[in-house]
């Protein structure tokens, strides 16, 4: 491989393992509520993670020589593309939680719910 080429690689895993590190250390700060994700600087700091990592799959995407074989060997960074985040906040629980559902009651004559 050209020495420029490899150069190259390992300045960009290197970035790339930068940035793993840093969204972990935010995962962490939320975990001990220092940072809260689900307020403005959390949202933004998510969203240029995602981008990141987003970019980053691409690229190999791109370079992949075997495209399909990529995707195939791929399939956990893939899954952690998903933006879970508005689905899992305690907002959107609290929703569900609070829907106008009436809640079930047993029928003590017909043993059903």
């Amino acid at each position: 491989m050209n020495a420029k080429l490899e150069r190259f690689f390992r300045i960009y895993n290197a970035t790339l393992t930068v940035v793993s590190v840093i969204a972990l250390i935010v995962v962490i700060l939320d975990w001990c509520h220092l940072i809260k994700l689900n307020h403005l600087f959390g949202q933004v700091t998510i969203s240029l993670l995602l981008l990141i990592f987003a970019s980053d799959y691409l690229i190999r995407l791109f370079m992949a020589r075997g495209k399909a074989k990529m995707l195939a060997s791929n399939t956990f960074r893939l899954s952690a593309l998903v933006p879970t985040d508005g689905v899992v906040s305690e907002e959107h629980l609290k929703k569900w939680r609070t829907a106008s559902v009436p809640p079930a009651t047993f029928s003590r004559r017909t043993g059903t719910i």
